[in-house]
């Protein structure tokens, strides 16, 4: 437009499929909709000439190492493309969703999870359910000088125990427990004994009875089932921190990171606590891997259940028993996310939810973080949230997350696709989508002009292949590209112009733009045959012109058109 600040994106001569050297401005940063007859040449100049221009652009300023090992793209058949940015493209048909893919995982949902649990997730054991933590030497010894004042601790540190169990999960991936620590040697009690006493140490904690260990015999010794070499016995008040400390951290060294306090509190029954910096059932003795976020992906080896490989069915298309249909292996299915406490759901049941209940969830989660969880994964709660949103608004609230992608209609699918594109919270980009719209009710129509008005205002330039007026309308576009037939191989050349839909943003440069683009508007009309697209075209063009007539300017004379009094072009004939 004259006078606008806008950048262009500019086209000459583009001739791929039915264009013929067609040529036309398209605003950066803008929504634009490019509509016209059927095989008048929209897909081949949004998608052929411009996604295509703007890929191949990418691809060639990727270093030379990477281009190798990518595929060259053709150049499409035009003349010249300026300002052009990167493009992504939405088409109506993306490929079948494959058979893990589901609309968590679509929409960028179940990535944000996988890192939520593997971060803030406290690990069950899956066999009693019990929480399954580990912990540092430093953070226990603080934990345990909080006891009430005058506690006493004897610490000991496991030389002898039953060895632990090993998850199948983790079976052949890592060295068992029992045979990293002291508690895999497989000497007699005697000899433990006279390791300790070597050691400095004078008193042992057997079978559960603190003895010194010159009143153990050896008979007894011998057949034991659990020996700790006590490490320290000391009180909980002022000036401890240090001592507590350091018997903390040698008692964990000596046994390969596990350690046993007997807590005696004041007033209350003894409680025996089992610590471990790996993560281990104290009840089961299983040992567990740390889990990762690959832990809570069913499209990969390290968290799909080996009975369904992550498809969540049996052959026969039942749940998988093995998994309950849920996809992952039993130590991620057990992880709950205990926040603000206990009793949190687990991933499974996270994904369960409505797009809708997990939207409320995960505000709450947000509200209640702690700060050191947020420091840790504010972030990612913050993007879950921003994703539950743009679907929300996209109206697929009342779908499950973990519904399966090829079950999605495909108005749904778009709008998942759209909600992702959202999710990414990229700018500068190019957008190009072909007929959005395709197949929606109205109602959702107008959800899906809103995601792309939100595309468009983070600084993105969207360009849509459409017919529905509800998007050339309520999306608020600043221009509709109108390919009539002319572009059409009938004809050998044909422009293309752009028609504003506002005059809001800078009506003196609409209307002057306006202005010198009516004669060959008023030229083309004639070429349009009956139907929607005249129609639609003519009412435009009538609205248009009027806001030009009452701005009290003169309508240029168009060959076969009169003006009524009230300043409207009819087009004769024009249904």
């Amino acid at each position: 437009m004259a006078g606008s600040k806008v950048d262009w994106i500019e086209v000459r001569g583009a001739r791929e499929h039915n264009l013929r050297d067609v040529s036309c401005r398209i605003p950066r940063g803008r929504l634009t909709v490019v509509t016209g007859l059927s095989g008048s040449g929209k897909s081949s100049l949004a998608f052929d000439t411009l996604f295509a221009e703007g890929q191949r652009r990418y691809l060639e300023s990727l270093p030379a190492h990477v281009r190798a090992l990518l595929e060259k793209l053709p150049r499409p058949d035009v003349d010249f493309v300026g300002g052009l940015a990167p493009a992504i493209a939405v088409g109506q048909f993306a490929g079948a969703p494959g058979p893990r893919a589901t609309l968590a995982t679509a929409a960028d949902l179940h990535d944000h999870l996988r890192l939520l649990f593997a971060h803030l997730g406290t690990p069950h054991c899956p066999g009693c359910g019990r929480a399954v933590r580990s912990v540092s030497p430093g953070a226990l010894a603080e934990r345990l000088l909080r006891e009430p004042e005058g506690t006493r601790l004897t610490v000991c540190s496991p030389m002898l125990r039953p060895p632990p169990k090993r998850s199948e999960e983790a079976a052949g991936r890592a060295p068992l427990c029992a045979e990293r620590g002291p508690q895999g040697d497989r000497r007699s009690g005697s000899a433990f004994l006279a390791e300790a006493a070597q050691a400095g140490f004078v008193r042992v904690r057997i079978d559960g009875a603190v003895k010194a260990i010159e009143d153990v015999p050896r008979e007894e010794a011998d057949v034991a089932r659990e020996i700790d070499a006590v490490v320290d016995r000391l009180v909980v008040k002022e000036g401890v921190r240090t001592r507590l400390a350091d018997s903390v951290q040698l008692a964990m060294e000596r046994s390969g990171g596990e350690i046993r306090l007997l807590v005696q509190r004041p007033g209350a029954a003894d409680e025996l606590l089992e610590e471990s910096d790996r993560f281990c059932c104290p009840d089961c003795g299983i040992v567990y891997d740390r889990l990762s976020p690959a832990s809570f992906s069913f499209s990969s080896r390290a968290g799909a259940c080996p009975a369904c490989e992550g498809l969540g069915a049996a052959p026969d298309g039942s749940p998988c028993p093995a998994c309950g249909g849920a996809r992952l292996r039993p130590v991620p299915l057990a992880c709950r996310l205990e926040i603000p406490g206990p009793g949190g759901p687990g991933i499974a049941e996270v994904l369960a939810m409505t797009v809708s209940r997990m939207r409320a969830w995960a505000a709450a989660l947000d509200a209640a973080l702690p700060p050191s969880a947020r420091a840790a994964a504010g972030s990612v709660v913050a993007g879950l949230r921003e994703r539950l949103d743009f679907l929300e608004e996209a109206g697929l609230g009342y779908l499950e997350a973990d519904r399966a992608a090829a079950t999605l209609s495909g108005g749904e699918l778009r709008r998942v696709r759209l909600a992702s594109a959202l999710g990414q919270r990229l700018g500068g980009v190019l957008y190009v989508l072909d007929e959005p719209t395709a197949g929606l009710h109205p109602h959702d129509v107008e959800r899906l002009a809103a995601l792309l008005l939100r595309l468009r205002d983070r600084g993105n330039t969207v360009v849509a292949v459409e017919h529905d007026e509800a998007v050339h309308l309520s999306a608020g576009a600043e221009g509709v590209l109108l390919l009539p037939e002319v572009c059409m191989p009938a004809l050998t050349r044909a422009p293309a112009y752009s028609l504003p839909l506002s005059f809001e943003a800078d009506p003196e440069s609409a209307m002057d733009d306006l202005e010198a683009a009516l004669p060959a508007v008023y030229a083309d009309l004639s070429a349009l045959g009956s139907g929607a697209v005249r129609a639609w075209a003519v009412e435009r063009l009538a609205e248009l012109s009027a806001a030009l007539y009452a701005d009290e300017r003169s309508v240029p004379a168009a060959p076969g058109l009169d003006l009524d009094p009230a300043g409207l072009p009819q087009v004769p004939g024009t249904p």
